[in-house]
């Protein structure tokens, strides 16, 4: 009884250790999963930060150009005006 208790004991023991490496084989890919989420979270956020602030800068951008065609139709429109002015002075005649 002694020695089948010893084998009984010895197979325990090696199937404990059998575990033992798998969960430490386990802990090892769950640790690399982990930085592997986190780098790739990390990218993300880095991506993230740099579409918001290509958007902005294009909102920006393209506020400027708004403010700038605006700038330009108030020349052009003050320009006919002045030139129409211009003209019915010259002419004495009011141009519709």
């Amino acid at each position: 009884m002694t020695v089948r208790l010893h084998e009984q004991t010895t197979v325990l023991l090696e199937e404990s250790k059998k575990r033992s490496e798998e969960i430490s084989q386990q802990e090892e890919e769950l640790r690399q999963n982990l930085e592997e989420l986190k780098a790739t979270q990390e990218e993300m956020a880095r991506i993230r930060k740099d579409e918001v602030e290509k958007e902005r800068e294009r909102r920006d951008s393209e506020k400027a150009m708004m403010e700038k065609l605006e700038e330009q139709s108030a020349a052009v429109v003050k320009g006919k005006i002045t030139a129409r002015r211009f003209a019915e002075q010259r002419t004495g005649k009011y141009l519709f």
